[in-house]
């Protein structure tokens, strides 16, 4: 089975919106750059402030009307659409009449955006409320293939738990392939005892408007890549393409938000960008966001 093409989502559309914005327009101007068969289909994340965010808090001013529009519209021309985190694992149902959060939602309406969730009553809202397509996030982290078939027909793609993405059993056992997401890069160790802890204290930052510190070891992997054969979490360029061909799978995330810069970037030239185009698009890249 042989899916269309490997469809990439990228992180953070707001914080490291040059970056994506760049990357989105070398994509749409010169796609003989891309890796075979890749496409940049969307960037997810969050407008600051939002108490709906969740993953990894942001918590700077909020945005003006204007400027989320701006942000939407930007990425509307490249035909790139935008994701909403709003996967905060503490968010309560109160918090769904919250003024800045469906300024965002209206705006992800008229431009077609989707959302990622985590709560179930989150999702209903936003799919009753405005029509959006949901994303259930990584967060829930299902552990059986007959919990995400279950969760597959409720909403229109799953991100899979990071401790199955390279478990064929697991995979074999998905219905519909054409829901599932899978995380290429994730920076956690495998089965990480301390993972739900991490999101939960996120959640609660994000909520109580401040950043507070966390001690975690995947705080010293973001210094490098990982891209060796047979590692449990993170996939090389050429597993994402054998599980793309194999299983027809078309739905990939590169993971990136609050990571530095330079590992953003490498992450994109070496899943997006082919092996020959690598270093002059760092280059490029390098060179316009230094001058911005």
């Amino acid at each position: 089975m042989t899916a269309s093409k490997i469809r990439f989502s990228l992180p953070d559309f707001a914080d490291s919106f040059h970056l994506n914005l760049l990357i989105a327009q070398i994509a749409r101007q010169n796609p003989v750059l891309l890796a075979d068969h890749v496409v940049i289909d969307s960037v997810y994340g969050c407008f600051p402030n939002c108490v709906l965010n969740g993953g990894r808090a942001f918590v700077r001013e909020p945005y003006s009307s204007e400027d989320m529009e701006a942000v939407f519209r930007a990425f509307a021309d490249l035909g790139v659409k935008l994701r909403l985190t709003f996967t905060n694992m503490l968010v309560r149902e109160e918090d769904l009449e919250d003024p800045y959060a469906n300024e965002m939602l209206a705006l992800a309406q008229r431009y077609g955006a989707e959302a990622i969730v985590y709560a179930d009553f989150v999702g209903e809202y936003v799919s009753k409320n405005y029509g959006l397509p949901c994303v259930l996030s990584t967060t829930r982290e299902i552990d059986t293939a007959e919990e995400f078939n279950r969760m597959a027909k409720r909403y229109d793609q799953v991100v899979l738990n990071y401790n199955f993405h390279k478990d064929r059993a697991f995979i074999g056992g998905i219905e519909d392939v054409s829901k599932a997401e899978v995380m290429v890069n994730e920076y956690c160790s495998h089965g990480c005892p301390r993972r739900r802890e991490h999101y939960l204290h996120n959640s609660a930052d994000q909520v109580n408007g401040a950043l507070t510190p966390y001690d975690c070891y995947a705080d010293k992997l973001k210094v490098f890549m990982r891209h060796e054969p047979g590692d449990p979490v993170f996939f090389t360029d050429d597993e994402v393409m054998a599980l793309w061909r194999e299983t027809g799978i078309e739905n990939y995330k590169i993971v990136g938000r609050g990571i530095p810069f330079e590992v953003v970037l490498e992450s994109y030239v070496y899943y997006l960008i082919k092996p020959e185009y690598r270093e002059d698009v760092r280059a490029v890249v390098r060179g316009a966001i230094q001058g911005h």
